[in-house]
C-alpha cells in the first residue's frame, strides 16, 4: 500500500523519536520519504496552530474558500507546504501565507462583529437622534417657558438645604447670560449627539464583545497544551493563568472596538460629505490596533497594509455594507435637523388658532333630548330631587342617564351618581332575597346606594362576611328601555333633520339603548366583571359572587366612591370658607366612618392626592386607549359613583387603591376593531392623510351629488391644512382627538360619519368629566392649605393668587402628562401587530417623510399647542429645590 500522506500528529512523533523503521514500512514516495526537511515539519506544525485559532466564523470561511478557491483557504496552505517538500516554494512565502492565511481568518470574524456591532449601535443611535432632534426642537418652540422654569428653579431653591457642590451650580445659573448658555448647550446638536452616542457605543460593544465570545464556542484558541507528565504543577497553573489572563484582553479588547464604533457614529451626521468614509477607515484602524490579535508587538502602518491586503474582498465587501445605510442614515439625520430647525423659526413666536368644534353626536343627542319640553320642565322646575328623579324616570330613562354624567355640578346630577329614590325598602327587599337564595344566606344590613336603574344594600352572609345584594329598581325592566328608546326616536324623526342626520342620530340611539338594556339583566353584569377583570390591571374590579332571580351578590369595595369623596371635599371647602368648626368635626366624623381608618379628610397629603389623580387618569387610558390585539371589554359607565377608593391603601403606599363596580355597562372590543385601531394609530403617527381620510369616510354618509373621490379630496384637502399650516393648532394627536377633529371638518361638509358608538362615547365623556371634577376637587382641597401662615395671620390677595397659580399649574401639568401617556399607550398598542399585520398596514404614496418640514411642523404644532413645558409640573418639587 502505497501512503501519499501521513498525518502531522503521527509524521511528528515518528521524527521526533527517529523511529526510521516505521517510516519505511509506510512506502512513501521519494519525494515524500524520509528524511523530511525540518522547515516542512515547522510549517505544518504552524499551520496548525493557525487553525487552532478558528472560531465557528472562520471555521465556515475556510470551507467556503476551499470550495471556491478564493483566498488563503486550508487546502491553499496545505498544497503550498507538499510544494516546499518537494522545493516549489521557500519556507518563507509558505509561512507569509500562513500568517495571511490567519490575518484573513481573524479579520472575517472581526469584520462580523463589527458588521452586527455597527447595526447595532446604529439602531439605537440613530432611533435616539431622530428622538432626541424632536425633543429638543420641542424645547426650542417654547423657549420663554424654558427660561421661565430654569430661572424659577434656581430663584426658588433652598440653596441651603443643598450639598456644597450644588450651591455653586445653581449660584452660577442665577445669571441671565449662564441661562442663556444652558439653554443652547441642551438644545445644540452636540449635545444630542453625544447623548445619543452613549447607549450606541454601550451597545456596541456589548454587541461585539459577546458575538466573538460566541464564535469561540468549541475551539481551541485559549486551550492550553498541557502535559501532566512532564510538566509540574506549577508550570501547568502558570500556562492556565496566561491563558485565562489572554482569553480576558481579547474580550476587553474586542469589547471595546465595538464600544468604538457606537462612539464613532456622530462623525456620520457631523462630518459632512466625508462622514462615513472617515467612519470606514476609523473602523478598520480600530478593527487592526485595538481588536485584532494578530502581528503582535509588530503592529504598524505597513502591517495593517499587509492585513488589508490579506482579506482585500472581505475588507471591501464590508466597507460596502457598512458605507450604504450609514450614508442613507446620516443623510436623514441631517435633513431632519435642518428641516426643524426651518420649523422652529416659523413656529417660535406663532399665533396659533384652534379649530372650532362642534361636539360629539353624544352631545348632540343630549342637547336635543334636553330640549324637549316635558323634561326641560322636570329639570328645570322647583319639584324636589326626588321627585325630579322620579319624573324623569317615569318620563325617559334615557334623560336620567345623559343628566347622570353631566359635568354641571348640579345638585340633581350629584344625586343620580348613587343617591336616587329608594323603591326597595330593607324588609321587601330581603323578601325577594330569602325568595332566590333560601333564609339566612344574605341579611340585609342597610341600603349603601340608589343609581338610576338598581339598588344596593349591605348584607352579611352566614359567615358573617360583608357583601353587597344588587336589585333591579321596580318599574325598570327591558320592555321600559325599549318604550323610552322608540320615544327618543320619535323626537329624532319628529325634527327637521335630514332622513341622513337622523339615520345617523337614531343609529346611535339604538347603540346607547343596548347598553342599558344590559344593565337591567344582573347576570350580564356579573360575566363583564369576570371578563373586565382579565384585562384590567391599573385598577381592581368588583368580584362576583353568584346572581339568581336577577339579584347580584358580590364582594364588598373597600374604601368611598369618588362621588363621596368629592362631596366631602366641597362641603368641607365651604365649611372652611364660613370657619364654620362643628361642621368640620362632623364631615370629618362621617369620613373616617365611610373609609374605614382614623385620619381626617386634610391628612391626605398634597403628593398623595396628586398620585390618586394620576392613578385615575392611568385607569381611564387603560380603559379606553389601551388596545388588546385579542379584544376586550370595557366599562361603559365610569362615573364618581361607580368607582371606589381605598384611602388605607393609598396612605400606605398600595399601586392599586381603586375598585371599579357596576359593570352592567359594558363594551366589547373585537379583534377587528382592535387591529383597525392600531392601524389609525400607525396612520397619525405617519400624518398619514389619504389613509385618515380612507378610515374615517369608511361607511360615512355623502349628500347628494357628492362623489366618494371628491369627499376624499375634500376632507383630505382640510385635514392637511389643519395638520400643516402655520396658523392652525391642533390637539396631541390620539385616536379620541383626531376622531373629534375629523368629525368636526366632516360635519362643515355636510358629511355624515359612520360611528355609531353612542356607548362608548357615552362612557368617554362619563369618565373625562369624572376626572374633570376631580381636577376641580384637588383646587377646592388645597385652595385653603395656607389660609394662615404660622404666625396665624390670613394670606394677603397676593398670597392667594400665588397658591391658585401653584395649583392651575398642577392640573396643567397633569393633564399634559396624561395627554403624553396617553399617546405612549397607543404606539405601545402596535408591539401586539404580528410580522404579517405590521406589512398589512399600508403606506400611502402621498405619506410625507419622516424627516419632512410637513411632518415637523405637525408634530412641533401639536406639542406648541399644548404647551408641553407645563408637563414638568413640580419638576423643582421633586427635585428637593
Amino acid at each position: 500500500m502505497n501512503n501519499s500522506f501521513v498525518s502531522l500528529t503521527e509524521y511528528k512523533e515518528l521524527a521526533k523519536n527517529k523511529d526510521l523503521g516505521k517510516l519505511d514500512k509506510l512506502n512513501l514516495t521519494p519525494s515524500q520519504n524520509f528524511p523530511v526537511k525540518n522547515d516542512t515539519i515547522e510549517l505544518k506544525t504552524k499551520f496548525e496552530q493557525a487553525q487552532k485559532q478558528n472560531g465557528l466564523v472562520e471555521k465556515l470561511s475556510d470551507k467556503i474558500k476551499n470550495a471556491t478557491n478564493i483566498g488563503y483557504g486550508s487546502k491553499k496552505i496545505e498544497q503550498s507546504i507538499n510544494d516546499v517538500q518537494q522545493g516549489k516554494k521557500t519556507q518563507e512565502e509558505v509561512n507569509k501565507e500562513i500568517k495571511n492565511y490567519r490575518r484573513s481568518q481573524e479579520n472575517i470574524a472581526q469584520t462580523m462583529g463589527d458588521l452586527l456591532s455597527i447595526a447595532a449601535a446604529g439602531l439605537v443611535f440613530f432611533g435616539m437622534h431622530k428622538n432626541l432632534t424632536k425633543g429638543k426642537s420641542i424645547l426650542q418652540i417654547n423657549e420663554k417657558e424654558i427660561y421661565r422654569l430654569i430661572k424659577e428653579i434656581v430663584e426658588n431653591a433652598k440653596i441651603s438645604n443643598l450639598p456644597a457642590q450644588f450651591q455653586r451650580i445653581i449660584k452660577k445659573y442665577q445669571d441671565s447670560k449662564a441661562q442663556e448658555n444652558l439653554f443652547k448647550t441642551l438644545t445644540s446638536s452636540r449635545m444630542v449627539n453625544a447623548i445619543a452616542a452613549v447607549p450606541a457605543m454601550l451597545i456596541g460593544g456589548f454587541v461585539k464583545g459577546n458575538i466573538l465570545k460566541i464564535n469561540r464556542i468549541g475551539t481551541e484558541q485559549y486551550k492550553a497544551e498541557i502535559d501532566k507528565e512532564k510538566m509540574s504543577k506549577e508550570e501547568i497553573k502558570k500556562i492556565k493563568k496566561q491563558n485565562k489572563k489572554a482569553k480576558k484582553n481579547a474580550n476587553f479588547r474586542n469589547t471595546l472596538s465595538g464600544g468604538i464604533n457606537g462612539a464613532m457614529m456622530p462623525l456620520v451626521t457631523l462630518a459632512g460629505p466625508l462622514g462615513v468614509p472617515l467612519y470606514v477607515v476609523l473602523n478598520s484602524l480600530s478593527k487592526y490596533f485595538i481588536a485584532s490579535r494578530e502581528d503582535k508587538g509588530e503592529k504598524s502602518l505597513n502591517s495593517y497594509v499587509e492585513n488589508l491586503k490579506a482579506s482585500k474582498i472581505t475588507n471591501i465587501s464590508s466597507a460596502a455594507i457598512m458605507a450604504i445605510p450609514l450614508i442613507q442614515k446620516g443623510k436623514y439625520a441631517k435633513v431632519l435637523e435642518q428641516n426643524a430647525q426651518k420649523v422652529i423659526e416659523e413656529l417660535k413666536n406663532a399665533k396659533l388658532t384652534p379649530v372650532s368644534g362642534e361636539g360629539t353626536v353624544y352631545e348632540e343627542l343630549q342637547e336635543f333630548l334636553f330640549s324637549d319640553k316635558k323634561i326641560a320642565e322636570i329639570i328645570e322646575g322647583n319639584l324636589s330631587i326626588e321627585e325630579k328623579i322620579k319624573q324623569l324616570s317615569d318620563t325617559n330613562i334615557f334623560a336620567l342617564k345623559f343628566k347622570q354624567i353631566a359635568n354641571d355640578g348640579d345638585e340633581l346630577t350629584n344625586a343620580l351618581r348613587e343617591k336616587c329614590p329608594q323603591t326597595w325598602s330593607v324588609e321587601d327587599a330581603q323578601k325577594q332575597i330569602n325568595a332566590a337564595y333560601g333564609e339566612g344566606k344574605y341579611n340585609l344590613k342597610k341600603c349603601v346606594g340608589v343609581g338610576t336603574v338598581a339598588q344596593t344594600f349591605v348584607a352579611q352572609d352566614r359567615n358573617g362576611k360583608n357583601v353587597c345584594v344588587k336589585l333591579i329598581h321596580k318599574g325598570i325592566d327591558e320592555q321600559k328601555i325599549l318604550k323610552d328608546k322608540e320615544a327618543f326616536i320619535q323626537m329624532i324623526n319628529s325634527s327637521s333633520k335630514t332622513p341622513q342626520e337622523k339615520k345617523f342620530l337614531i343609529d346611535n340611539i339604538e347603540n346607547l339603548a343596548l347598553g342599558i338594556q344590559s344593565e337591567v339583566n344582573l347576570q350580564n353584569e356579573m360575566d363583564a366583571a369576570l371578563k373586565l377583570a382579565k384585562t384590567t390591571k391599573m385598577a381592581n374590579v368588583v368580584k362576583p359572587i353568584e346572581v339568581k332571580n336577577n339579584i347580584y351578590v358580590m364582594e364588598r369595595a373597600d374604601g368611598i366612591s369618588l362621588a363621596d369623596f368629592k362631596e366631602f371635599g366641597n362641603k368641607m371647602y365651604f365649611a372652611k370658607l364660613f370657619n364654620d368648626t362643628e361642621e368640620l368635626q362632623e364631615l370629618n366624623k362621617q369620613f373616617k366612618e365611610k373609609i374605614g381608618i382614623d385620619i381626617d379628610f386634610d391628612d391626605l397629603t398634597k403628593e398623595e392626592t396628586i398620585k390618586m389623580i394620576e392613578q385615575y387618569q392611568d385607569i381611564l387610558n387603560e380603559q379606553f386607549s389601551k388596545v388588546d390585539a385579542k379584544g376586550k371589554v370595557i366599562h361603559g359607565d365610569i362615573h364618581p359613583g361607580n368607582i371606589f377608593i381605598d384611602v388605607k391603601k393609598l396612605k400606605a403606599g398600595d399601586k392599586k387603591f381603586f375598585t371599579l363596580i357596576d359593570t352592567g355597562n359594558t363594551i366589547e372590543q373585537t379583534k377587528e376593531q382592535a387591529l383597525r385601531f392600531m392601524n389609525l394609530t400607525q396612520y397619525i403617527k405617519n400624518a398619514d392623510v389619504d389613509n385618515i381620510v380612507d378610515f374615517v369616510l369608511d361607511g360615512a354618509v355623502l349628500p347628494k351629488n357628492m362623489s366618494k373621490e371628491k369627499a376624499h379630496e375634500e376632507l383630505a384637502k382640510e385635514l392637511n391644512k389643519v395638520f400643516f399650516d402655520k396658523q392652525t393648532a391642533i390637539e396631541i394627536m390620539t385616536n379620541d382627538s383626531l376622531l373629534a377633529l375629523t368629525d368636526n371638518i366632516m360635519k362643515k361638509l355636510n358629511i355624515i360619519p359612520s360611528t355609531t358608538q353612542g356607548s362608548l362615547l357615552k362612557a368617554k365623556k362619563s369618565s373625562s368629566n369624572s376626572l374633570a371634577e376631580l381636577y376641580i376637587a384637588y383646587m377646592e382641597k388645597f385652595s385653603e392649605k395656607n389660609k394662615k401662615d404660622t404666625k396665624g395671620k390670613n394670606p394677603t390677595v397676593v398670597d392667594k393668587a400665588m397658591i391658585a397659580t401653584e395649583l392651575a399649574s398642577d392640573i396643567a401639568s397633569l393633564k399634559s402628562k396624561d395627554k403624553i401617556k396617553k399617546i405612549g399607550l397607543e404606539r405601545a398598542n402596535l408591539t401586539q401587530l404580528t410580522p404579517s399585520q405590521r406589512l398589512s398596514i399600508k403606506k400611502s404614496t402621498n405619506t410625507p417623510k419622516s424627516n419632512s418640514q410637513d411632518v415637523l411642523m405637525y408634530l412641533l404644532k401639536q406639542y406648541k399647542t399644548n404647551n408641553i413645558i407645563e408637563a414638568l409640573g413640580n419638576f423643582a418639587d421633586q427635585l428637593g429645590i
